[in-house]
Order: structure tokens, then C-alpha cells, then sequence
């Protein structure tokens, strides 16, 4: 059986494992940290910084898919480290 882990990390909480299933859609994973980002207060300066961050990391040649514009904002403007970590579990 295949999981996905996703880690969120920053000094002012306490680390953050959600798992998922192998096939649950990154459409839910983004959904969420979008759900941290609200309970955090900073859905709202996410959606407003989202626009220049994914031309940005496009400019740049970098993925500019949602999960990655989230986990850049959540980088450099909150010192929180986002991660998605896929692994398979042994019998």
C-alpha cells in the first residue's frame, strides 16, 4: 500500500502530518492547506500574493501548480515548510 504524507512545519506549531491515500487527488491535498492557511489567518494574503508568485515561479522555469505556489507563499512568507512525501508500506 502506497501513502502520501504531507508534512507542515514551522517554529510556532507543532508538526503537522496529514496521510492520504496513494490516489487521493492533489486537489484535496490542496484544499487542505488551504484549510491551515484559514486557520492560520493567511488564506487571505495567500490569495492575494498567489497570481505573482505563480508567474513568477513560471518566469523562472519552477512548477507553478497550485500546491507549489501555497508551499512557496507559506516558505518565504511564514517560515513554513510544506512537504509532500510519498512512501510504500511493506508487509
Amino acid at each position: 500500500m502506497k501513502l502520501k504524507y504531507l508534512l507542515i512545519v514551522n517554529n510556532n506549531i507543532d508538526e503537522i502530518v496529514t496521510i492520504f491515500k496513494e490516489d487521493t487527488p492533489i486537489a484535496k491535498i490542496n484544499e487542505h492547506i488551504k484549510s491551515f492557511l484559514h486557520d492560520n489567518e493567511w488564506l487571505q494574503e495567500c490569495t492575494d500574493k498567489f497570481d505573482s508568485i505563480q508567474k513568477e515561479r513560471k518566469e523562472n522555469g519552477f512548477d507553478s501548480t497550485p500546491f507549489y505556489v501555497m508551499k512557496n507563499f507559506l516558505m518565504e512568507y511564514h517560515d513554513t515548510f510544506v512537504n509532500l512525501v510519498e512512501t510504500e508500506l511493506e508487509k
